[in-house]
């Protein structure tokens, strides 16, 4: 139980957005209706949020667990032949993406040299315009 709750926290916290969106708006509705005279209890709506969060969390926790049950049988599946099919396609997607990421960091890494050289030779026309 205690390890369901942990995941479920932590399911949450990768959708913090979410939670922290919902809570502003609560806080915003609360504030309007303060400032409109209204009595809104916004403990209680906040703490529906809340809740709301938690069902949400459980939601997205069980469809992760229903996709990855459903992964292990098909891998339990297969037969030989269309296990070492699956790995090579998997190992060739691996490494196009490892290739695309080198370029990408690569090409990064060009940028900020280019740019550190552009600073560089400001600073030194800079100097040299004081002299």
């Amino acid at each position: 139980m205690i390890r369901y709750v942990g995941q479920l926290i932590v399911s949450m916290g990768r959708h913090l957005g979410e939670a922290a969106l919902a809570l502003l708006i609560a806080v915003t509705v609360g504030i309007l209706y303060a400032g409109a005279g209204l009595n809104l209890p916004v403990l209680q709506l906040v703490l529906a949020i809340v809740v709301f969060q938690f069902g949400v969390a459980s939601w997205r926790l069980f469809r992760t667990q229903q996709v990855s049950i459903a992964t292990t049988r098909s891998l339990r599946n297969l037969d030989d032949f269309d296990r070492v099919k699956s790995e090579q396609r998997l190992r060739a997607h691996y490494e196009h993406r490892e290739r695309r990421l080198e370029q990408w960091h690569s090409a990064q890494v060009k940028r900020l040299i280019d740019n550190v050289a552009d600073i560089s030779r400001e600073l030194t026309q800079m100097q040299d315009a004081r002299r």
